[in-house]
Parts: structure tokens; C-alpha cells; sequence
């Protein structure tokens, strides 16, 4: 077992690592001029490589990671060659009789410090089941591989990582992946892969990565919204209005027989007065308030972060994006977004009235009955439907302000709100529908 710690050491022939154990096994400012060879070799404890050059084969092929690798700032030369392969495995040998293959992998166990239980008479099918199980145990979770530049070729091989996280890098040369298709650890991750992908015009592959891209950056700026001070301020004067208001009828009586116990008629009206006003100009304070809110703390955030408003307009947009059509890649998704939208729309403009008819203007359900004598008729219902389909047409909207006598003007705004909704939105549905279907024809 060795402790290595190589910092600022250069190897100017083969460095040859091949079946070694390494524990806390750190390379910094390291150079390695020829072949640099680590095939199954064991790294326990914390793995790093830093600022450490490859001119060469870099071979870490059959190599077994403890805990998570992390490789950070490498350069890899023009003609060097890195890669891995069939990392932290088990039965790396499979095509043995099974008492030959149970020996070999009882000792890789041993040789990893895997615990082997001892299980007697045990059938084949359960023993190799049993492996199977550890071998998906040892997975390396996450294999960083960030601020590397890399001009010469880096392979992974059907490796068992289960995250990778290439952050950082830049890829002059080559990045290839066989059978390998782990998660991505962030968008610029995606974004890589995905670049690498058009490189051999691997449309479908470079789609997948583009929305996978997308949920990551969605999620990215959700974390960012969720860590701003704002955020958490509004939820707590939410928090704290709503009970505020629930209680508000018993609390403003209470409230004023103190005041003019304590203060007297004439102080006690100027209080009163001073506060009308203020629920009056409440239109114009509130979203001051709220403006003061997201804009508070923006001297100690920095000019590269993005500000609370545009955090808050671009995750809704990937949201949306996500909800339509999966980021361009189902547009039987879009359908289903499209047809959602339609009906809910349509739905709440007309007929989403509550069960119970005394809480509705009477004016409301005459305008309904009057206009639309037939609206329990499904023929009539889907003939309005389709009508309002169009996103021209306007007419339904028109009747609905004209009507005699006046509806109630807060269901105007309302069913208006809805109306205008799902016309915005039934165009956008169909549009990520023809764009999904189109999904092979380009990507931007």
C-alpha cells in the first residue's frame, strides 16, 4: 500500500502505476512526457489529479476508485490519448467455468475490500445475482473531470459513473463515449456533450443532451431564485397577511375601541382616515413595495449574477418549455399541452361556475341562459369550442362586454383574463407542436 503525493514531478519515460494501491494518491503540477500507465490499479482514500499534464497514453483502464475521482485542471497535449474503461468492476472476467469465475471474483473482492459474505450451498444463478448487486454497489457516483483543456483524445468505455460532471472544460480535440451515457452533473456538462455530438452530426443524441441541457439550467436558476432574500421575505409577509386577514374581523374592531380609548375621537378619526387613504393607494404601494423587495441586498450581489426579475422570467420560460413539449422533443406532449389549455381556457371563460348558483350574480346566469340557450348541448358546446380555437376571432369576447345589461365587472375581468390566456397560449401550443414534430430537421 502506498501513500503517494507527487507535486511538481515530471516523468520524462513511462510511469508505470499498472496494479498498484494508492492511497490518498494526489498528482499536482505533475508532467507525464511518455505512456502514464494506472490499468487496474486501486486508488483508496481521496483521489486528485491537479494541473497535471498528459503527453501521451494516459491508460486508467480496469481501474478501481474508492471514493469519487477527481480529475481538475489537466491538460491533455496534442497527441496524448486518456482513457477509461471498465471502472470499478467486479467480474471483470466472465468467460470462465463458474468455479473458476467464483475464484476470480472472490479475490477481486478480497483484492477491493469488499466484505464477501458466506453463503453456503449456494446456486449459481443466486451467487451471480448476489455479484451483480455489488457490482452496482461500487459504482463511481460522481467522476469529475472540470477545467481541463483537452487538444489530444479522451475515451470513456462503458464505465460504471453514474455522474459526469466535465464543467469547465474545453474540448479542442476529441471526447469519445462508447456505450457510456451517465448523467449529466450540470447544463454546461449537457452543453459539452451536446456540441460533441454535432461534431459527428448525431442529431438524435444532440437533441437529447439539448433538453437535458434545458432541465438542467431550469433547475440551476431555481436554486438561484430559491437562495434570493427577496423570495424569502414575500413568503413570509404572505405567511404572516393571510392569518392577518383571516382574522381581520374580529381584530379591526377590537383595534379601533383601543384606539379611541387610548388616543381620543380626534386622533383616533385621523388614525382611521390616514389608514382609508393608505388602503386606497394600495394599487400604486404594492408593487413599489414589491419592486423595493426583489431590488434590496443588489449592491452585495455581484454584476455576473442575474437579477431577481430575470432569474424569475427566464425559469418560467424553460418551465413552460418543459410543460409544452418536453424542450422540443414530444410533440404528442404539445397535443396534450395544446388540447389542456383549450379546454380549461374555454372552460373557465364560460361554464366554470361553482356548484352552488347563490354565490353567482343572477345577472351572470341569465346572460348565459340568453345568449347561449343551447350551451348544455355538446354539439353547441365544441361548435363554441372550435370558434374559439381561432385566434383571430374575437367575437365571443366582444358579446361577452356588450351584453345587456352589464355583467358584473370583476367576472368581466376574470372570464377576460382567461379568455386572453388561452389565447396566447393555444397559438404557443400549436407552434411547440410543429416544432417537436420537427424535431429531427434542425436544432438551434
Amino acid at each position: 500500500m502506498i501513500d503517494c503525493d507527487f507535486l511538481k514531478s515530471e516523468f520524462h519515460n513511462e510511469a508505470n502505476f499498472q496494479k498498484v494501491k494508492l492511497t490518498r494518491c494526489i498528482f499536482t503540477k505533475v508532467k507525464f512526457q511518455e505512456e502514464a500507465d494506472f490499468k487496474e490499479a486501486n486508488f483508496y482514500g481521496k483521489n486528485i489529479f491537479l494541473f497535471t499534464l498528459f503527453s501521451d497514453r494516459g491508460a486508467f483502464w480496469g481501474a478501481y476508485f474508492e471514493q469519487n475521482p477527481v480529475f481538475y485542471n489537466l491538460i491533455l497535449g496534442k497527441d496524448s490519448h486518456l482513457y477509461f474503461g471498465n471502472l470499478n468492476r467486479i467480474d471483470i472476467e466472465k468467460n470462465k467455468s463458474y468455479k473458476e469465475f467464483r475464484t476470480h471474483v472472490e479475490e477481486r473482492m478480497k483484492k477491493l475490500k469488499i466484505e464477501i459474505p458466506n453463503i453456503e450451498n449456494e446456486t449459481e444463478e443466486r451467487y451471480k445475482e448476489r455479484i451483480q448487486k455489488e457490482d452496482e454497489k461500487i459504482k463511481i457516483k460522481t467522476f469529475s473531470f472540470t477545467n481541463t483543456i483537452i487538444n489530444g483524445r479522451l475515451d470513456f468505455n462503458d464505465d460504471n459513473i453514474m455522474t459526469l460532471d466535465i464543467n469547465g472544460s474545453i474540448v479542442v480535440g476529441t471526447l469519445s463515449r462508447i456505450l457510456f451515457t451517465p448523467k449529466c452533473a450540470n447544463w454546461e456538462t449537457a452543453t459539452l456533450l451536446k456540441h460533441e455530438e454535432l461534431k459527428i452530426d448525431n442529431l438524435i443524441r444532440a437533441l437529447e443532451y439539448k433538453a437535458v441541457e434545458k432541465d438542467l439550467y431550469e433547475n440551476e436558476l431555481w436554486r438561484q431564485l430559491n437562495n434570493k432574500h427577496w423570495v424569502k421575505k414575500i413568503i413570509c409577509i404572505i405567511i404572516c397577511f393571510i392569518p392577518s386577514v383571516l382574522l381581520l374581523p374580529i381584530i379591526l374592531p377590537l383595534s379601533i375601541i383601543k384606539l379611541f380609548i387610548t388616543y381620543g375621537v380626534k386622533k383616533t378619526l385621523y388614525i382611521i382616515v390616514s389608514c382609508i387613504l393608505h388602503v386606497l393607494a394600495l394599487p400604486i404601494t404594492l408593487p413599489l413595495s414589491i419592486i423595493e423587495i426583489v431590488n434590496y441586498n443588489t449592491k452585495e450581489i455581484p454584476l455576473t449574477k442575474k437579477s431577481g426579475i430575470k432569474l424569475i422570467t427566464e425559469w418560467l420560460s424553460l418551465w413552460v418549455g418543459k410543460v409544452s413539449n418536453n424542450h422540443g422533443q414530444s410533440w404528442v406532449q404539445g397535443i396534450l399541452f395544446t388540447t389542456i389549455v383549450w379546454f380549461v381556457c374555454f372552460g373557465m371563460f364560460f361554464i366554470n361556475l361553482p356548484e352552488d348558483n347563490a354565490q353567482i350574480p343572477i345577472s351572470v346566469l341569465d346572460w348565459v341562459l340568453k345568449e347561449y340557450e343551447n350551451l348544455t348541448s355538446v354539439q353547441s358546446f365544441f361548435s363554441l369550442m372550435i370558434e374559439y380555437f381561432n385566434p383571430t376571432n374575437y367575437e365571443i369576447l366582444i358579446k361577452f362586454f356588450d351584453t345587456q345589461p352589464p355583467i358584473d365587472r370583476y367576472i368581466e375581468l376574470w372570464g377576460s383574463f382567461w379568455y386572453l390566456l388561452g389565447k396566447a397560449l393555444i397559438p404557443y401550443g400549436a407552434f411547440e407542436v410543429v416544432q417537436a414534430f420537427r424535431k429531427y430537421n434542425k436544432i438551434d
